[in-house]
């Protein structure tokens, strides 16, 4: 038997409330442009990959809460 939140008399339908972030997620990874290569037709584009004056490479996708998550690679060696 599987247990499963249920909202009390008187809460709200919704149990679980959307999540809310403020900021962006930064994932520092290494090859960032094989993963373009393999999510930029499948995912939804925020930001193109770029060499950043920050001295990293890197893009962002929304996912589907609508946070935003940023791959970036250092280029600092470059």
């Amino acid at each position: 038997m599987a247990m499963v939140p249920t909202a009390e008399p008187g809460e709200e339908e919704n149990f679980f409330p959307k999540p809310l972030l403020t900021g962006s997620i930064y994932i520092f990874m290494k090859d960032v442009d094989a993963l373009w290569e393999t999510v930029k037709n499948k995912a939804t584009i925020k930001t193109s990959i770029c060499d950043r004056e920050y001295w990293m490479r890197d893009f962002s996708i929304t996912d589907n809460n609508g946070y935003e998550i940023v791959f970036g690679e250092d280029i600092s060696n470059h």
